[in-house]
Formats: C-alpha cells, structure tokens, sequence
C-alpha cells in the first residue's frame, strides 16, 4: 500500500473515533426514518454525480443510452410486461 494512502487514513482515524464517540448521545435527538431517508437521499445523489461526472466528454452518448434505457423499463414490451 503506497504510504500516502496510509497516511490519508491515519488521518481519518481521529474523526471516525468522535462519530462513535457522538453518536451514542446524539442517537435520542435523530429520528430514525428520517435520518434513514436523509442518507438513502443523499447516497442517491452522489450515485448520480458519479455516473454524470463519468459521462465526461461522451456524455450525451450516454444520456441518450440512459434515456433509451429507462424508458424501456417505464413502457416495456407487452410480452415481458
């Protein structure tokens, strides 16, 4: 593993140590369903980033693969349906 790498998560360690730290006394204040939604919503999000920003310069190629895609699976053909 190249030492950078090492070092970037030795430097993590301090912040991920406070999260557990903070949420045990955090947990009685958060309202589980929506906490759950706020991290499915924001998990979605970044997917969608990651697959715009992979897009790059091809990217109307594969917005229109992604619609053609999608608009496949909203109408179907009437034997797979």
């Amino acid at each position: 593993m190249p030492p950078r790498a090492v070092l970037a998560g030795l430097l993590l360690v301090p912040f991920t140590l406070a999260g557990y730290a903070a949420a045990g006394p955090l947990r009685r204040y958060l309202d589980r369903d929506r906490t759950r939604v706020a991290v499915l919503v924001v998990a979605a999000l970044s997917a969608a980033l990651s697959i715009f920003r992979a897009m790059g310069v091809n990217g109307q190629v594969t917005a229109a693969f992604l619609d053609c895609y999608l608009r496949q699976q909203i109408n179907p053909p009437q034997g797979l349906a």
